[in-house]
């Protein structure tokens, strides 16, 4: 994994300050919202001044297809954008298309469930519909061609196919979480990543996780996310 020093610093500071205020669930959620927004600004800067251009656009879903990682403060954030936005009907909707994911991937390697040609179960009409609170990871990710994110997409298991991405985007974003994690072990708060769809089908099961998580419990630990390999980059 790449990092910027600096960057894990800065967000390891940022994240410590803002949880120091108070243990309340808004406090958490800007957390998540303050690493997301630092993000994107670095984002929009290292493709200003490196001059490259991505293909990634409203639309283009091919890589929605991936297992996902969080941290808990995301997971949170994104449980609240839920509850807060979606209606009843979506809000059940969601719930039993994560249920059915949950299951899918019982038993399961990363790869063999993208085999399945499984969506993530956010994915609404080929858009993301928690793209405001969407995780680091989907923020971090990126492609110079969607053709091969669709090559990669149609044949998950062909090892010949590979994505051309901007390695400095990818850095920035193990950079954030990396910052953001650090600060959440000094506050013993739980830090390991976690996967996306199953801790989200923990917080939309049970109100008080975000209350549990602030107040040191583990609600998340099911969750648990192995390593990810990183795909090779360009940079």
């Amino acid at each position: 994994m790449r990092l910027f020093t600096e960057v894990v610093d800065n967000q390891a500071s940022s994240a410590s300050d803002i949880l120091s205020r108070d243990d309340q669930v808004d406090t958490t959620i800007e957390v998540a919202c303050d690493a997301h927004s630092v993000l994107d600004g670095l984002i929009v800067e290292a493709l200003r001044t490196g001059g490259v251009r991505i293909d990634c656009k409203s639309g283009c879903s091919w890589c929605c297809y991936y297992q996902v990682d969080a941290l808990a403060p995301e997971i949170i954030a994104i449980a609240a954008y839920v509850r807060e936005q979606f209606t009843t009907e979506g809000f059940n909707a969601l719930k039993l298309r994560i249920s059915e994911s949950v299951n899918a991937a019982i038993g399961r390697t990363p790869l063999e469930y993208r085999a399945l040609g499984k969506p993530c179960p956010m994915l609404v009409n080929n858009r993301c519909s928690i793209y405001p609170v969407r995780p680091i990871a989907c923020r971090g990710w990126n492609s110079r061609n969607a053709r091969k994110c669709e090559a990669a997409h149609r044949k998950p298991i062909d090892r010949s196919v590979t994505i051309p991405i901007y390695g400095v985007i990818n850095a920035l974003a193990d950079s954030v979480s990396c910052g953001l994690s650090k600060a959440l072990n000094r506050e013993g708060l739980e830090s390991d990543p976690v996967n996306l769809t199953a801790a989200l089908n923990l917080a939309l099961n049970n109100p008080d996780v975000a209350v549990l998580w602030r107040f040191r419990e583990r609600p998340f630990a099911a969750a648990k996310s192995s390593p990810i390999s990183r795909i090779e980059t360009d940079d």
